[in-house]
């Protein structure tokens, strides 16, 4: 091999060399990033499971509430029109 090849074979070797560095080192990133995601994607889940448990209990003094009167249910129509009248949709 000349002289010239040589340099270049060894210049390439490190640029490439350095590239798959850079590649790796962005994978890696990329990968704990995700692991992070999802991480909080499970952390979520467990938001869920609460907010689940609370409704549970929720629901039946809601129930109750209603069957003595002491509330009064609204139809879906009224709702939403609450809503938007109270948020200006």
């Amino acid at each position: 091999m000349n002289d010239g090849l040589r340099l270049f074979a060894l210049g390439s070797s490190r640029i490439l060399g350095e590239g798959m560095a850079h590649l790796l080192g962005t994978a890696l990133a990329q990968h704990e990033e995700r692991a992070r995601l999802a991480e909080r994607l499970i952390a979520s889940l467990d938001e869920e499971g609460e907010v689940g448990r609370a409704w549970i209990e929720e629901a039946p003094r809601r129930d109750e509430e209603l069957d003595s009167g002491a509330i009064e249910a609204l139809s879906l129509e009224d709702s939403i029109t609450d809503l938007r009248n109270r948020f200006g949709w």
